[in-house]
């Protein structure tokens, strides 16, 4: 008998649920269409972007310097991009980010860019370095430290002729071909290795190192079926409670009848 009644009863809500979707149809029909449509849009509106990476250093231009000069970058400031960046490089950064890294005592700055597109942006970083490369203050610290480097050079190209000469006298006394043996070898080879790393730095003065640099692409979490489907639902629960408590709100004033 229970269980009858309980058969009984489960017959009578499932009538009451069918009655109120035949009620409310279109009400529950438009909100399905309405979070299909949303999700559709949603799945578009979330398009794809682009990640690009760099972690880099500067062998003679102190850190607190180099960062105040990217600051302004990093709060995404239009005025600083439009004086770093050309046009075409601009309309595709919609965010850039800054921020630091230690390794072995040594301070390092990341710079990011996310990116609607990655068509001309391969030298996004040769861009900014030669922003900074403008700035008075870097133009000044590179010339002095050439300067520097130069005069280590001449010191270096003074001690191998002093080798030099040395060995040859010792050479020609013995009456043997002038060859650098023993410690002084050592000493020259050093040495020279030495004046060959200062004349590329002459020659080639990086003021900025490039640690690491990267390029990565971030998509939709979802497929566009799926998105679609996912508002949709959303939006036809939503349908059957604004139903239940249209439904309450009847039963209440009834009852207040």
């Amino acid at each position: 008998m229970e269980k009858s009644n309980n058969e009984i009863g489960i017959i009578e809500l499932s009538a009451k649920a069918i009655n109120l979707i035949k009620k409310y149809f279109i009400l529950i029909i438009c909100f399905l269409f309405a979070g299909l449509i949303l999700g559709f849009v949603n799945y578009k509106n979330t398009s794809i972007s682009y990640k690009k990476k760099l972690i880099f250093c500067s062998n003679y231009i102190p850190y607190p310097i180099l960062n105040s000069f990217t600051y302004d970058l990093a709060q995404n400031n239009y005025k600083t991009k439009n004086e770093i960046f050309n046009i075409n490089t601009i309309a595709k950064i919609e965010q850039s980010f800054l921020d630091t890294l230690l390794q072995k005592g040594k301070l390092y700055l990341q710079i990011s860019f996310i990116l609607n597109d990655t068509n001309n942006t391969s030298n996004i970083f040769n861009q900014y370095f030669t922003y900074l490369d403008s700035i008075p203050y870097i133009k000044i610290a590179k010339e002095r430290n050439k300067v520097k480097n130069m005069l280590i050079l001449d010191k270096i190209k003074i001690k191998l002729e002093e080798l030099e000469i040395q060995q040859n006298r010792v050479k020609l006394s013995k009456n043997e071909i002038p060859i650098i043996t023993g410690d002084s070898y050592k000493e020259y080879i050093d040495l020279y290795c030495l004046k060959l790393d200062y004349e590329e730095k002459v020659k080639n003065d990086y003021c900025f190192q490039k640690i690491y640099e990267s390029n990565s692409i971030s998509k939709p979490n979802s497929s566009r079926l799926f998105n679609s489907f996912k508002f949709g639902l959303a939006f036809l629960l939503t349908s059957f409670l604004i139903i239940f408590i249209i439904e309450f709100a009847k039963k209440i004033k009834s009852i207040r009848k």
